[in-house]
């Protein structure tokens, strides 16, 4: 995941991850909703076959690696796609009736 975060920070988008979450660009570039395929990908699991648990723990493993640390600046822009990813496949298992596990 680090060279998700090296090459998601250097496309144009630092401009925009600049601010974090209070930048009004950051914001518009979230306001968009993701596809299933797209929340896949990134959190790295087939939507069809995983259940809710292994969304959350995927989403908290995603989370914390991209948090900011000691050394690390940390990256609240790929924070809140593996949030707008977990949404949209916990919404989606939701709406197809399953739970697949335990809710966050």
């Amino acid at each position: 995941w680090l060279c998700l975060s090296v090459c998601l920070c250097a496309c144009p988008y630092v401009s925009v991850c600049a601010g974090g979450a209070a930048n009004p660009a950051f914001q518009q570039t979230f306001s968009r909703k993701m596809s299933l395929d797209e929340a896949s990908k990134i959190l790295e699991i087939d939507f069809r076959r995983t259940g809710i648990e292994e969304i959350v723990q995927r989403f908290h493993r995603l989370h914390e690696i991209n948090a900011k640390k000691d050394n690390f600046p940390g990256s609240p822009y790929l924070q809140r796609k593996v949030e707008i990813a977990k949404e949209v496949l916990e919404d989606h298992i939701r709406s197809q009736g399953g739970g697949g596990g335990q809710k966050p």
